[in-house]
C-alpha cells in the first residue's frame, strides 16, 4: 500500500470509532424541546425590583416547558404563554409580547433565558410593566426572579 491509502485508512478507521462517541456526547447535552418538556417544581428568588405597589409576587409554582409547532413554549403561574426557538443544547429564551396583566390599567412584557440539564431547570425570568396602551405603553417599573427546579419526574 502506498502512503497516501495508509493515511486514508488510518482516518477512516479513527472515524468509525469516533463517531458513535461523538453521537452519543450530542444526546446528552442534546436540549431538544422533546427532551426538556415537562413541568418542573420551581423556587423563585427575586432579584431586582424597582417596582411600588406593582407587579406579582414569585415564591413557588410550577413551571411548563412544552412544544407547539416548531416553537418552544413556557408557562409560568400568573404570566402570559411564552414563546421562543428550538432549544440547543438544554439552552433556551422565551418571551412574551406586551400584553394585559392580571393588574388593573398594567400591562406586562415577559422573557426568560436560561438552560435545563439533567432534569433541572435554571433560569432568569424578568417581567416589564407599562401603562398606556400597547401602541404607546409608558414603563412603570421591571421585576427580575432568578429561579431553579427539578423536573416533576425526577421527583420520584
Amino acid at each position: 500500500m502506498n502512503r497516501l491509502t495508509t493515511t486514508c485508512l488510518a482516518i477512516a478507521v479513527a472515524l468509525a470509532v469516533a463517531a458513535p462517541a461523538l453521537a452519543q456526547n450530542r444526546g446528552k447535552r442534546g436540549g431538544g424541546a422533546g427532551e426538556l418538556a415537562g413541568d418542573y417544581e420551581v423556587k423563585f428568588n427575586e432579584i431586582a425590583n424597582n417596582c411600588e405597589n406593582t407587579g406579582m409576587n414569585l415564591r413557588t409554582g410550577v413551571v411548563n416547558l412544552g412544544k407547539q409547532g416548531k416553537q418552544l413554549t413556557m408557562q409560568v403561574p400568573l404570566v402570559a404563554t411564552m414563546f421562543g426557538r428550538m432549544p440547543r443544547h438544554g439552552k433556551f429564551n422565551v418571551k412574551a409580547k406586551l400584553g394585559g396583566t392580571g393588574i388593573a390599567g398594567v400591562l406586562g412584557k415577559f422573557s426568560a433565558a436560561g438552560k435545563v440539564e439533567d432534569g433541572v431547570l435554571q433560569m432568569v425570568l424578568v417581567a416589564e410593566y407599562f401603562r398606556g396602551s400597547t401602541k404607546k405603553p409608558v414603563p412603570i417599573c421591571t421585576k427580575t426572579w432568578n429561579a431553579r427546579g427539578l423536573r416533576r419526574d425526577k421527583l420520584e
